[in-house]
């Protein structure tokens, strides 16, 4: 019995531990520690006023091993590329209009493969979507739950380019989607705008090197304090964290179930059940 308590409690606290990293993940306005010209920046992002890529991207743990900012750079090296390593911008924010739009201006020598998010969606990614740049030929694909391959949307020919300006358009309230490369309008869709939207922006690379010099977007600065690790942990195990972070039904099959078995466990432990 001693064992199965000490395992369910290790479980829970693993458990929590990766749901608060998801939360993090998500909370997609959360800037802190960045000094920029003023609170709504509009103009061409050049790099030159933060310190560490992490200032004004989200990513996996590993991002700062394959992004680095370099001269006012953000410079992607990967000497053993087998994956796409993915960066989220934080803050981005509509025009009057209501549309997202992310110009990536980037420099790419050695023809890597290359994808710029329309939106990074729900839970898992799934529902996301991406233009996806590879040797011919551009995509527009769609992430589906895991285990499965993403889906082609929309596809049209195009030579993957070494250098130039991406344009991303979208429109959560009517679903328009529109990808540029120097101006010129290669897709156009209409897509179906998902529960949860986690990033509006964000560039992924798969090869040895890539540079971004600069992103032309609004992006709203938003210095209240994030909750901590432990606060996050706390409403997990009370109850749970809003459905925009994780679903009730979720925190209810991985936390509260375990933590009912955990709670007749040490009941049994106390009456003395071996």
């Amino acid at each position: 019995m001693y064992k199965f308590l000490c395992a369910l409690i290790m479980y829970i606290v693993v458990i929590s531990a990766i749901l608060t990293y998801t939360v993090y993940e998500v909370q997609n306005t959360q800037i802190e520690g960045v000094t920029l010209p003023s609170k709504f920046f509009t103009e061409k992002l050049e790099f030159t006023d933060i310190n560490t890529v992490s200032e004004i991207f989200s990513g996996k743990l590993t991002m700062s091993q394959y992004f680095k900012l370099q001269n006012n750079t953000i410079v992607f090296d990967n000497p053993i590329p087998y994956r796409y390593e993915d960066i989220f911008l934080l803050g981005t924010q509509p025009h009057s209009n209501g549309n997202y739009e992310i110009s990536y201006n980037f420099n790419n020598p050695d023809n890597s493969h290359f994808r710029v998010w329309v939106y990074k969606a729900g839970f898992l990614d799934s529902d996301s979507v991406y233009a996806e740049f590879q040797d011919s030929t551009l995509y527009l694909k769609k992430v589906l739950p895991v285990f499965t391959w993403d889906t082609t949307l929309v596809s049209m020919p195009l030579e993957n380019p070494s250098s130039g300006i991406v344009k991303t358009v979208y429109n959560p309230n009517t679903g328009y989607t529109e990808i540029r490369y120097n101006d010129i309008v290669y897709i156009t869709s209409t897509l179906d705008t998902p529960k949860t939207i986690n990033h509006y922006a964000g560039i992924g690379v798969k090869g040895y090197t890539f540079t971004l010099s600069g992103i032309e977007t609004p992006l709203l600065i938003n210095d209240d304090e994030a909750p901590s690790i432990f606060e996050i942990i706390g409403t997990l195990l009370l109850w749970n964290v809003s459905e925009d972070y994780i679903p009730n039904w979720l925190n209810v099959i991985l936390i509260k179930v375990p933590m009912i078995f955990l709670a007749l466990a040490i009941a049994f432990y106390i009456r003395g059940v071996s």
